[in-house]
C-alpha cells in the first residue's frame, strides 16, 4: 500500500535532463549502479506552456514536447527492456485531463499529453505477454506549484469558474493522484493495463 511517510534521506536522489536521452541513459545507468533497476515506473515530470497555434514559437513548441513526451519516452526505454526481462514491472504516466478536454492556446501541452497516453498504451502492448502493465494516470485541476503558475491566487476558484471546472468543484490534491498511482501498482490491478484512470471530479467522463 502507498507509504505516506517521508522518504528516506538515504534514498539516492538526482535531478537530471529528461529532455536529453544521453542523460537519461547516465541517470538510468547510476541508478542500476546503486539500488538495481526499478520494479515501478512512475513517469511524472512535465511543464506547462500557454501560446495559441498562429504564431506558435518553434522553440516553446519543441520544449514542451521534448520534456513531457520524448521525456517520458527515453525514461521508459531506458527501464522497460529489464522489466520485460524479469517478467514483471509496473509502468505508471501521467498524462492530464487537458490531453482529452482541450484548451484553446494549449496546443503544445494537450499534444505532449496525448501522446503520452498513445505512447503508454503502446508500451502496454509490448508488456502485456511478459507481465508488465503501463497504465497513465489523467489528473484534473491539482494543487501544484504548477498549478499556481498557471492560475496564481485564483486556482481554487478555478475548479468551479473556469475552462477547468469540475462538478464536484474540488481542487484535487497530490494524495488523491498519488491513490489512483497506488492503485494501479497493486495486485487488484495486475490485469489492468492499457488504461487511462481520469482523476478529476468529474471533469472529464
Amino acid at each position: 500500500m502507498l507509504d505516506l511517510q517521508a522518504p528516506d534521506a538515504d534514498l539516492p536522489w538526482r535531478s537530471a535532463d529528461l529532455s536529453d536521452p544521453a542523460v537519461v541513459a547516465a541517470a538510468t545507468a547510476d541508478l542500476a549502479a546503486m539500488t538495481g533497476m526499478p520494479d515501478v515506473l512512475v513517469c511524472s515530470a512535465g511543464i506547462n506552456a500557454s501560446h495559441p497555434v498562429a504564431g506558435h514559437p518553434d522553440e516553446l513548441w519543441r520544449k514542451v514536447l521534448d520534456v513531457n513526451l520524448s521525456g517520458t519516452f527515453y525514461v521508459i526505454r531506458a527501464c522497460l527492456p529489464i522489466m520485460i526481462e524479469r517478467g514483471w514491472g509496473r509502468v505508471v504516466t501521467l498524462s492530464s485531463g487537458g490531453a482529452v478536454r482541450v484548451l484553446a492556446d494549449r496546443a503544445a501541452y494537450a499534444a505532449s499529453k496525448a501522446g503520452v497516453i498513445a505512447l503508454t498504451k503502446s508500451v502496454a502492448q509490448e508488456g502485456a505477454k511478459h507481465g508488465v502493465t503501463a497504465n497513465v494516470i489523467a489528473p484534473g485541476l491539482t494543487d501544484t506549484p504548477m498549478a499556481s503558475a498557471v492560475y496564481g491566487d485564483g486556482t481554487r476558484g478555478s475548479v468551479s469558474d473556469s475552462r477547468v471546472a469540475n462538478p464536484m468543484g474540488v481542487l484535487l490534491e497530490p494524495i488523491d493522484i498519488a491513490h489512483g498511482i497506488d492503485y494501479l501498482c497493486t495486485p487488484a490491478a495486475r490485469y489492468v493495463t492499457g488504461q487511462v484512470l481520469h482523476i478529476n471530479g468529474g471533469g472529464v467522463m
